[in-house]
């Protein structure tokens, strides 16, 4: 139903309102083009799937009725073959195969997930692709409408099961600002820009990958030092959100334990060591005898190596510096002493 015909023949004369009819079965059929040759209309939506007689008929002016020839016509039901896939979060693509859609008639052809309508971007008579609808958890009956005036005709019915965004894991779950975190879990769905978003403490993170089971992220450079509420979360089509479980990331600072050695000479090598150093990261990833910053070699999370910044003698605050955006994290401070080269003259 709903479907566009057209009717090719002769002597089928001027159209005159009601006076010129296509019937299927009876029933009149809404027309579009009347010409002596050629008849255009859709097929009425009351109709069942099926064969149907269909004939043009033309009242004249005395009452009589001038009818053609007959021939079949075969209304098709809306048959739903697949849907693929058929799990997933909200917001995710979906494709239903099958045939007799008919082509895309606006609101009134809807794949409707139990009783929300889907957002559709790809409809024609085998083939109908979309994004599955903000949804609770759960199985959901998925059926193809297609309607003409007040007449619906409604597919068989598939299933597709809606399931919740599932943070299982988080590694590290510790770190400070820069840190790259990565989550694992299922249904996050694809990447969906502003709409796909993590939140570290109420605070957007920086996103690097997204996909349905993995999500990795950056600590921002604003957050201070504590434990912090994480979530995932996806705003759909229809304005619509779905929020993950809750886990958690400690956001810790910068922590010197020993600086080695702790006097000496421009130019020599040192070694700091403590914990949450985090990964280098070039320039945003500094160790600064006052205000100098030392050449580094080796910074991993536990251990920097590097080397004494050309500097006077004298007593030198040393502290790491993490910076994200405009954002810097400090570590506690040590002390290095920085001495004369000694010189004891020709042996």
């Amino acid at each position: 139903m709903g479907a566009a015909f057209a009717l090719t023949g002769f002597s089928f004369g001027p159209y005159a309102g009601t006076n010129t009819r296509v019937l299927f079965d009876g029933t009149t059929a809404p027309i579009s083009v009347w010409n002596n040759h050629a008849i255009s209309g859709t097929v009425p939506g009351s109709l069942a799937p099926g064969a149907h007689e269909i004939v043009v008929e033309r009242r004249t002016a005395d009452g009589g009725v001038s009818r053609s020839s007959s021939a079949a016509f075969i209304v098709q039901g809306l048959v739903l073959a697949a849907i693929s896939p058929s799990t997933g979060a909200i917001g995710i693509p979906f494709t239903l195969t099958g045939s007799g859609f008919g082509p895309y008639g606006g609101a009134n052809t809807r794949v409707k997930f139990g009783v929300s309508t889907a957002a559709i971007s790809v409809w024609n008579d085998g083939s109908i692709s979309g994004t599955v609808p903000t949804l609770a958890t759960g199985p959901y009956a998925v059926t193809v409408e297609r309607q003409q005036g007040v007449d619906v005709s409604v597919s068989n019915a598939s299933t597709f099961t809606v399931i919740g965004l599932s943070i299982v894991s988080v590694a590290p779950s510790s770190g400070p600002i820069g840190t790259a975190f990565t989550l694992t879990g299922t249904g996050f769905g694809p990447y969906a820009g502003v709409n796909t978003f993590l939140l570290l403490g109420g605070a957007t993170t920086p996103i690097s990958v997204w996909n349905d089971t993995t999500i990795t992220a950056t600590v921002p450079g604003f957050l201070t030092q504590g434990v912090k509420e994480l979530t995932a979360v996806r705003r759909n089509t229809d304005g619509g959100l779905s929020t993950s479980n809750t886990t958690y990331f400690m956001v810790t600072g910068l922590s010197v334990a020993t600086l080695s050695p702790s006097t000496g000479a421009i130019g020599i090598p040192f070694t700091i060591t403590g914990t949450e150093f985090g990964v280098y990261a070039g320039a945003n990833t500094r160790v600064r005898f006052g205000v100098s910053t030392a050449a580094v070699s080796v910074w991993n999370n536990t251990t920097i190596t590097g080397t004494v910044p050309s500097l006077s003698t004298g007593v030198y605050a040393v502290v790491l510096e993490r910076q994200q955006g405009v954002n810097i994290s400090l570590s506690n401070y040590s002390s290095f002493t920085v001495t004369e080269l000694a010189f004891s003259g020709p042996t």
